[in-house]
């Protein structure tokens, strides 16, 4: 299962997340059997005024995993919930949208705990954040998602989020282990990808869509990060047929 240009595993128990604008392809060695759910964001806010799928690990463009492995245990109890949702879906009794949303948010919360133990047990090194910096990284993500075409600078987003820059490279460093300007610099590389591969615009177009001043300047930061210009990127991801 390719999801924007990395390929996972598509193993027995495993379990992948799609947010809107992500790309993403299957290519099947054999017969797979699984479960497609698909929603809208409104579908499951509609009674979560506090909460939204945002605040799931796996819907995030930013720094979201969007392939999860479960164990049998894990399993059994995912697709209870599945073949509850699937006889709600079919029978379609009264309030039947209203337990479909409930069996939803229980679906999501028992993957994200499971995405949670599986994070511990990956990176048992890794430092966890406590309940307002966990928050605080959220929100931070957010809004990388929905201002990083307005380069925006560190102090900037640390302004927005009423924290010190310095504060905001630590609760980075803590719960991602990556800087703040590289999660900026990975989510512009992603759409600029996007844009190269599944779009006919130029270069330049693609330069202007993401809201640099010159496309030169635009092709440097690509190579940069990238070691390919975005021709060269353009030209082997058509080969490799992503």
């Amino acid at each position: 299962h390719v999801i924007d240009f990395n390929k996972y595993e598509m193993e027995a128990c495993s379990v992948f997340f799609l947010s809107p604008g992500q790309m993403h392809a299957c290519h099947f060695a054999q017969n797979v059997q699984g479960y497609s759910i698909l929603f809208r964001k409104e579908f499951f806010e509609l009674n979560h005024q506090g909460r939204n799928l945002h605040s799931f690990p796996f819907f995030n463009n930013v720094a979201g995993k969007p392939a999860l492995y479960l164990d049998c245990q894990q399993k059994n109890t995912v697709q209870s919930l599945l073949a509850e949702m699937v006889e709600e879906y079919q029978q379609k009794q009264p309030d039947y949208q209203a337990v479909l949303r409930a069996l939803l948010e229980a679906l999501l919360m028992r993957l994200s705990r499971f995405a949670s133990q599986e994070e511990a047990k990956t990176h048992p090194q890794q430092e966890a954040l406590n309940g307002l910096l966990s928050s605080q990284l959220k929100q931070l993500e957010l809004l990388i998602e929905n201002h990083y075409k307005e380069h925006w600078t560190v102090a900037q987003y640390a302004e927005h989020l009423n924290v010190s820059a310095k504060h905001l490279a630590t609760i980075a460093k803590k719960g991602l282990d990556i800087t703040i300007s590289q999660l900026i610099q990975n989510r512009m590389l992603l759409e600029a990808k996007r844009l190269l591969i599944y779009t006919n615009d130029t270069v330049s177009r693609v330069a202007y869509n993401l809201n640099f001043n010159e496309a030169s300047y635009f092709i440097r930061f690509f190579k940069k990060h990238t070691g390919q210009s975005p021709e060269e990127f353009r030209k082997s991801a058509d080969k490799m047929h992503v």
